[in-house]
């Protein structure tokens, strides 16, 4: 098995920016395989219109919680069309979200300088033996760690638009917008 070759190491120092190189980060990553876990439609509106207008952060679990509680469709009709007359393009584009497991075969490590050069001391990721380092105290050299199989959860988004004839209809471009949920990418809810 071959892995993409590392990043090139990186220096990084604490938030303070202080100590600047006290750290030391390797990361290889190779995807294997991907599966499709979630996919669904935003409609009538996208990720720049709640960044235009935060009031829109929301509105679907708003409009489900109007029918749950009066159960009239002439309400969600309402609500539906006051909402996209708050978007530029009053509800002619939507947004895709995908979620797609990927499985890699991954080589990560946080080395800390400060602890002593070539042995410094992983506090972070696989020691060389490819185990974790924070549930083994084992010594720490600077051969490369064993690449490890590990599934992350990648986000992605298109804005689409519709159109009365097929030519007039827009697909966009998928974008990663969230990886493992840590990026923030969930706008919607």
């Amino acid at each position: 098995l071959s892995l993409y070759k590392p990043l090139a190491s990186r220096g990084m120092g604490n938030d303070s920016g202080n100590d600047n190189g006290k750290y030391h980060l390797t990361l290889a990553l190779k995807p294997i395989a991907s599966r499709l876990e979630h996919i669904f439609v935003v409609p009538g509106f996208t990720r720049q219109d709640v960044n235009n207008n935060p009031s829109l952060k929301g509105a679907y679990r708003a409009i489900e919680k109007a029918y749950a509680e009066k159960a009239s469709l002439d309400t969600i009709q309402d609500m539906s069309k006051e909402l996209l007359q708050k978007t530029a393009h009053y509800g002619h584009k939507r947004s895709i979200i995908m979620d797609v497991s990927i499985d890699c075969m991954e080589i990560f490590q946080v080395r800390d300088l400060s602890s002593g050069g070539d042995d410094a001391k992983v506090v972070q990721g696989q020691d060389k033996k490819g185990g974790d380092a924070d549930a083994d105290d084992a010594e720490n050299e600077s051969e490369m760690p064993q690449a490890q199989m590990t599934t992350h959860l990648v986000r992605f988004e298109m804005v689409t638009s519709k159109g009365q004839n097929m030519a007039d209809r827009v697909i966009g471009s998928w974008y990663i917008i969230d990886i493992d949920d840590i990026m923030s990418g969930n706008i919607w809810h």
